[in-house]
């Protein structure tokens, strides 16, 4: 490993705009680098699906054994906050200095994983076939990995760079995630020449927000109101206000009954002050749990021991691209990259676990080599 390399490419790629949609430059970046080592690469039609400017990239290592053919996953897109970042060195870290985030989420991950394919390239270590797979638009949903072309991949089971904490850390589990769109009808009016003749389509939303427990409801189940829009001036009562809420939960029971108790306290409220209200609910991921009878677990585990890497296992509250795999036949295992507050200001990435993740995963497509 090139740990110079390593580091400034992270930080190139932090300096990159690369909001979902709009990942032009990380693409760019990245399929350079990807033709100068002379790893074949291709994209697919993701980003015409979702309306952006760029595919996912899906680059091929040819293997040294006739293992089963694995996936490696990290994701080129940063949450909206990911523009002019300035990363800056400071203690061991790299941190974003008058900038929203850094975006180690998931840029650490990508920076690590090209420099794994380099080394893997070069065959001097055993990795079966193998695809390095980038994608766009985590961030926003996980379309990415939704719109993802199957047909040019090999894999039968995915590893996925992309959760917080030192590295060592393997998620067994995610939720379900329901998107919950609202929209309230009232009616408008003058609010100051005839306010009794309108129906405040705000108000009543207020009301039925009101009704609802929103956070952490119990260990494995949480729901969150995320978005409210409505109104076009401050003397008329508004006749249409849109909310965009959010129910997660491991146990699909429960996720259900959250769903529906906030569907009931809309209809309820605002069938009460004399309104309408539309509420469409998308299911945007399914949950999953792996046990220790999976293979892809048998094998992060395996490179962790051998490589000197303590472990520790946890269930997560949010959705990886390893949800979308999971759902649609790809067993797939997350581990973690080392970035600490991701989707914050406080955003830093360790160093050194940059270089641990390097290691990390070179020893796991060791592993699947031989299992």
């Amino acid at each position: 490993m090139n740990r110079d390399r390593v580091l400034n490419r992270f930080l190139d790629y932090c300096r990159l705009d690369s909001v979902p949609r709009k990942e032009g430059p990380m693409f760019r970046a990245v399929t350079k680098e990807l033709d100068g080592a002379g790893i074949p690469w291709e994209t697919d039609d993701a980003g015409k699906a979702v309306g952006g400017e760029v595919g996912n990239i899906i680059a091929h290592l040819p293997g040294t054994t006739k293992a089963t053919p694995i996936l490696i996953n990290a994701h080129i897109d940063t949450v909206a906050q990911g523009i002019g970042v300035k990363p800056e060195v400071r203690d061991g870290r790299v941190v974003a200095v008058d900038s929203g985030i850094l975006g180690a989420d998931d840029k650490a991950a990508v920076a690590a994983l090209m420099e794994a394919a380099l080394e893997l390239k070069e065959g001097k270590r055993q990795c079966p076939p193998t695809d390095v797979v980038f994608t766009i638009c985590e961030e926003v949903g996980l379309l990415g990995a939704a719109n993802l072309d199957r047909t040019k991949v090999r894999a039968k089971m995915g590893f996925v760079l992309d959760s917080s904490g030192a590295v060592g850390g393997i998620i067994l589990g995610s939720p379900s995630q329901d998107v919950i769109q609202i929209v309230v009808h009232g009616q408008s009016a003058h609010a100051g020449a005839a306010p009794e003749k309108g129906i405040n389509a705000i108000a009543l939303a207020a009301q039925a927000i009101a009704k609802v427990t929103w956070g952490r409801l119990d260990p494995e189940t949480t729901c969150n109101v995320g978005i409210i829009h409505g109104g076009e001036a401050g003397n008329v009562v508004p006749d249409r206000v849109e909310i965009r809420a959010e129910a997660r939960s491991h146990d699909p029971a429960k996720l259900e009954r959250v769903v529906r108790d906030i569907r009931a306290a809309f209809e309820g409220e605002v069938k009460q002050g004399g309104g309408r209200v539309d509420i469409t609910v998308t299911r945007i991921y399914e949950t999953y749990r792996l046990t220790e009878q999976h293979k892809q677990l048998q094998i992060v585990e395996a490179a962790a021991q051998r490589i000197g890497i303590e472990t520790r296992t946890a269930l997560t509250g949010g959705g990886t691209d390893a949800s979308i795999f999971n759902a649609n036949g790809l067993p797939s295992v997350v581990i973690a990259v080392g970035y600490e507050n991701p989707h914050t200001p406080q955003e830093y990435q360790v160093i050194d676990d940059l270089y641990r993740l390097v290691d990390y995963t070179l020893a796991i497509a060791e592993e699947a080599a031989r299992a």
